[in-house]
């Protein structure tokens, strides 16, 4: 009977230095009798064997929601205070998009709430500077050429 060992390298994207790096750990594993070795890509997801999953690191990530919480909450009252009298129904469009995402059960529903949210930027944007038949820098700044990038 014969053992094969697999060895799996988790690389976070496909840059030259990640590569680099991966070729290494496949040299070294090669040498202590390693067969087979692959390389996978993680696009930035990680396990729990990850080096940042520690109790320092969970503390810290606590410590810093926590701090957060109290730094977004001034936010909503921000934008609100600074856009109802030139954006008048902003408040409702705000309660209507909070209440389709929170009652949401399925994607269809998020993705409804989603589109809820792009209506309510066009309709800011339209309000803080409304569409114009003229050319501004080069560009139609008409009402059919609003378009989200």
């Amino acid at each position: 009977m014969t053992i094969v060992a697999t060895k799996s390298i988790l690389i976070e994207n496909n840059y030259i230095e990640n590569i680099e790096y991966a070729n290494e750990l496949i040299d070294f594993f090669r040498m202590i009798s390693f067969d087979n070795i692959n390389t996978e890509l993680s696009n930035y997801r990680y396990s729990i064997f990850d080096d940042k999953h520690n109790y320092e690191n969970a503390k810290r990530a606590a410590e810093w929601k926590k701090g957060a919480e109290s730094l977004f909450t001034t936010i909503p009252d921000e934008i609100i205070a600074k856009l109802t009298d030139t954006v008048p129904d902003l408040t409702d469009k705000f309660w209507s998009i909070n209440q389709s995402f929170f009652n949401a059960q399925t994607g269809e529903q998020y993705a409804q709430a989603m589109t809820s949210c792009r209506r309510v930027f066009e309709y800011v944007t339209d309000c803080l500077f409304p569409a114009t038949n003229e050319i501004v820098d080069g560009h139609s700044l008409k009402k059919d050429k609003y378009k989200l990038v």
